[in-house]
Formats: C-alpha cells, structure tokens, sequence
C-alpha cells in the first residue's frame, strides 16, 4: 500500500491493527459464526452457490438488512487453504488456475447483488490493476504470481456476455 500512502498522504489506506473486535463488511466463509435465526432471517446461503462468494452474499445481505459484522482478532482458527478444492496448496510451487466455479460465483454475486454496470467497473478496475502489475514484475524482473489463464477467463466470465451457469 506503499504507492497509495504516497498517493494519498491525507488518507488512511491501510486499515490499523486492533486488538479488540471491530466492523468489518465480510470474514473468510472458514472462520465465522452466526446466530440460527440470523441466519434463517436471511434465507441462509443462496443456492446458486457451489463454493466462493457464498459468504461475502451473506454478509452484503446481512448489512443491507441492518446486521452489523464484527471481526474479532483474538479468535485463532487453523484452516488448510485448498483442502476442498486442491488448488493452491503450500506444499507445491505450481500455482494452478481457479476453477470455472470461482468465476462463475463471482460472475452471479456482482449481477445479482450490484447489477451488470457494476459489475462491468469491478471487471474494468481488475484488469487496470492486473496491467499495472505485469508492467511491475516486467520491470522488477519478477516472476508474476498469478494463476494461469486469468485474464482471459475474467473476460470469458465478464459483464460483457449473457451466459448460463456451466456455460
């Protein structure tokens, strides 16, 4: 966040370590907790999704609604990253593309709950930053670490096609 503190002195761009709980707009979908008649208010976790973004839709609908989520930094969770899906995994170097699934519930959460311009800006801003990235490991000479095909599937994916779930 270095560039954006220089960017922006007058801002906070990075958010300070707390020590006690604090809002927060969404946690990892591995570490939260939520009453049952919260989560029944709500509907529970939408359907559509199969894995990803099922969390971050129950949040924003949480916070449109009225609740209030808190982040807790005192609570310890141990979750193996990739266990469920078997991308990503520490003990390899090979970083392996993200399934058509993670995509497809990215695609869903930002026309269901945000509309296809939103969604269209999010995709705009994602690929901006993607290019300012290459453009620094290009001139650091740094490896990109980046899935495999994931600019082309973020278009494949994008605001710009009507698509059906598998498609």
């Amino acid at each position: 966040m270095g560039l954006l503190d220089k960017l922006f002195p007058n801002y906070n761009n990075t958010a300070p370590l707390q020590h006690s709980p604090f809002p927060t707009d969404w946690v990892s979908g591995a570490s939260f907790m939520v009453r049952s008649e919260t989560f029944k208010h709500l509907g529970g976790f939408d359907p559509f999704f199969f894995l990803y973004f099922e969390e971050v839709d129950l949040f924003l609908r949480a916070k449109r609604a009225g609740y209030r989520t808190l982040f807790c930094p005192a609570s310890v969770v141990f979750h193996e990253s990739g266990a469920s899906t078997g991308i990503n995994k520490k003990n390899t170097q090979e970083i392996k593309p993200r399934p058509d699934y993670w995509f497809e519930s990215r695609r869903y959460f930002y026309l269901q709950r945000f509309g296809r311009v939103y969604f269209l800006a999010v995709d705009a801003a994602f690929l901006l930053g993607q290019c300012l990235y290459r453009i620094k490991t290009m001139m650091t000479g740094k490896p990109a670490n980046e899935p495999p095909k994931l600019i082309s599937t973020i278009f494949r994916f994008s605001g710009l096609f009507e698509r059906t779930p598998g498609q």
